[in-house]
This record gives structure tokens, C-alpha cells and sequence, in this order.
């Protein structure tokens, strides 16, 4: 709305309105995102998070300059994704990926490659996670010493379980 004011001034919808907006919304999401991790599993962290970004769509479509989507919604991601929060979220004790992946929650891991995918530097995470988490299962299963037939079908049984995934 305000930059169809200013019409000849998309200099002042980006100084005067845009830039504001940013900092105040990565501010507030900082906050927000904090005090939720803290709070919150995993699972429950991420619907909040997803609610927001659709809660952001929705701002951007109603009244905001289609150039400011982008901008905002990195400054979301940074913020509730971001550094600071990926690697906790990942690494929950008893809802991170190892408790989603144990406990076959399909919709739970659905929500996490969502999230996580919308923001390189997560998804990158993830995939090191997952790597991680599925070379260290089969390392178990090795240093079982399980009989071959049995090593195999346990093997067989990993795979299958995060094929899934």
C-alpha cells in the first residue's frame, strides 16, 4: 500500500518502511523463537514455526510489496531456523531426528525436511544429521557380531526404515 502511495519513491517504501519491518520482525521472531525452544519439542517447535510462515504469506499477500517476500521470509528463516536453533532442534533429546526416525513419526520427519529445506544452510544440516545417524546404526549392527544371516536382515531392516524417509 505504501509503495502504490509513493509511487515514484520505491526508495522510500525500502528506507522508510521495508527496513523497519525487517529488523523489527527479525527482532521479534528472535525473541519469540527463543523463549518456544526452550519451551517446546521439537515436533511442536516446527507446526509453530510453519503457522508463522504461513501467518508471513498471508501478511505479504494482504498488504506488503511482493518485493519484500523474499526479504522477509529469509529474515523468518534465519530466525527460527537459523543457526541458533537447527542444531538444538536436531539433536532434542527425546523429539530430534534420532527420536522421530526410532519412533517411525513420518509426519513429525515431514515437517522437519519442510522447514529445514526452505533454508540451505538447515538442510545442509540435516543431511549431515541423517548421514550421521544412519552410519551409526549400521556400525552397530556391525559391531554386533551378529551371525551373517542375521546382520543382513538387520541391515536390510535399516535401510528400509530410513528409505522411507
Amino acid at each position: 500500500m505504501l509503495i502504490e502511495v509513493c509511487k515514484n519513491s520505491r526508495k522510500l517504501y525500502e528506507q522508510e518502511f521495508e527496513k523497519v519491518l525487517l529488523s523489527e520482525t527479525a527482532e521479534y521472531y528472535k525473541l519469540e523463537s527463543q523463549q518456544l525452544i526452550t519451551d517446546s519439542s521439537c515436533a511442536s517447535f516446527l507446526e509453530k514455526a510453519h503457522n508463522r510462515l504461513l501467518q508471513e504469506y498471508d501478511r505479504i499477500a494482504s498488504y506488503l510489496d511482493q518485493s519484500t517476500e523474499p526479504k522477509l521470509i529469509s529474515s523468518f528463516l534465519n530466525e527460527y531456523i537459523g543457526d541458533a536453533h537447527s542444531q538444538t532442534l536436531l539433536t532434542m533429546q527425546s523429539s530430534g531426528l534420532v527420536h522421530m526416525i526410532r519412533n517411525n513419526n513420518m509426519d513429525e520427519l515431514a515437517m522437519v525436511y519442510n522447514m529445514f529445506s526452505r533454508r540451505p544452510q538447515s538442510f545442509e544440516l540435516l543431511r549431515k544429521h541423517l548421514a550421521e545417524f544412519i552410519v551409526n546404526e549400521g556400525n552397530k549392527l556391525v559391531e554386533e557380531e551378529l551371525k551373517n544371516d542375521q546382520l543382513v536382515s538387520k541391515l536390510i531392516e535399516l535401510r528400509e526404515r530410513v528409505s522411507g524417509i
